[in-house]
């Protein structure tokens, strides 16, 4: 299993430590004697003191080991030689979808990339509340709070959702209060814990994420919303980077010098298009970031017949997933 690890400040030795025990799987056939480990990772850690990446120091020093461990040319020779890509996966709006989860989950493994973050809203509409806590519970993702893990941690009667029209409503609400009876006491507990937000600096850029916006976690920002208000969140935001979910709908624009970045959503999509979104964002010093926003099939059946046999969950929810919301 991967381990995560959220943007730190901590001093050297506790960063060695931090790197050798999670380098020592790597050596377990002995080829690698302690002694030599733990040198080469002091000489990693010392290579990265004073740049801009401080905060993922402990993730790039253990990336430099591992690669010069399998290439058995652990000598310590070199380590300045480039200067590593600060690679950052996010993900949101899993909405009880486990099976996206899942989906999305892999294709970060496969990326390896330096940090992973999940922007909220692990539940709700879908019909695997405590399947898909589970899975950010288990690898210790960063997590932020959505106004669904509000609602539903809280038992509140109300999930802070915006709808179009009362039968829109009446199924939220259905969907909320189902939600809440099947959410163990361990889960909500759980969600009460999730953080309002994450900020932190990488390759000399400073980071701010949220679930809807830095003044509302239940704030839609989409695309097509007013430029001036766009441009006033962007002037207050204190941050370069700016990345959130909520309206489900990826979107990535520079505005008033800040680079807006909507990641979409693992399990419940609603720009036509069903698959499971998230987004790879490289960071590089003095160059601008680079977005990609992914797309992941999934088994999209076995979740909708999930949301059909759950006594009290809509059909229509099912409908949402199998179409990307364009129904």
């Amino acid at each position: 299993m991967n381990t995560y690890f959220a943007p730190m400040s901590i001093d050297q030795d506790s960063v060695v430590a931090l790197v050798t025990r999670e380098a020592a799987e790597e050596c377990r056939d002995g080829r690698l004697p302690p002694l030599v480990l733990d040198h080469c990772v002091r000489e990693a850690v010392e290579s990265l003191r004073g740049s801009h990446i401080t905060t993922f120091v402990p993730l790039l020093a253990l990336r430099r080991v591992r690669a010069r461990i399998r290439a058995g040319t652990c000598d310590c020779d070199g380590w300045e030689e480039s200067l590593v890509t600060t690679r950052i996966a996010v993900f949101a709006d899993m909405h009880g979808n486990s099976a996206a989860t899942e989906a999305v989950l892999a294709a970060i493994d496969a990326e390896a990339p330096d940090a992973v973050y999940n922007l909220g809203d692990l539940v709700g509409y879908g019909a695997k509340p405590n399947e898909s806590i589970s899975l950010i519970r288990e690898r210790g993702i960063p997590t932020i709070m959505g106004n669904y893990d509000d609602g539903v941690g809280f038992d509140r009667d109300d999930c802070g959702c915006a709808y179009k029209d009362p039968e829109e409503e009446a199924r939220g609400q259905q969907s909320l209060f189902w939600t809440r009876s099947e959410t163990t006491e361990e889960n909500k507990s759980y969600l009460r814990t999730l953080l309002p937000e994450i900020r932190f600096e990488a390759e000399g850029k400073r980071f701010r994420l949220v679930h809807g916006s830095p003044r509302r976690m239940n704030e839609y920002l989409f695309a097509d919303r007013d430029p001036r208000t766009l441009a006033r969140i962007a002037q207050s935001a204190e941050t370069d980077v700016l990345v959130f979910g909520h309206t489900h709908k990826p979107w990535v624009r520079e505005i008033e010098g800040v680079l807006f970045v909507n990641d979409g959503s693992v399990g419940k999509p609603k720009d036509g298009d069903p698959r499971a979104t998230w987004a790879l964002l490289a960071v590089e010093p003095g160059r601008p970031v680079q977005v990609e926003i992914r797309r992941v099939p999934y088994n999209i059946a076995s979740m909708a017949a999930a949301i059909r046999t759950a006594d009290g969950l809509p059909d229509h929810f099912a409908t949402d997933i199998e179409t990307g919301g364009a129904s």
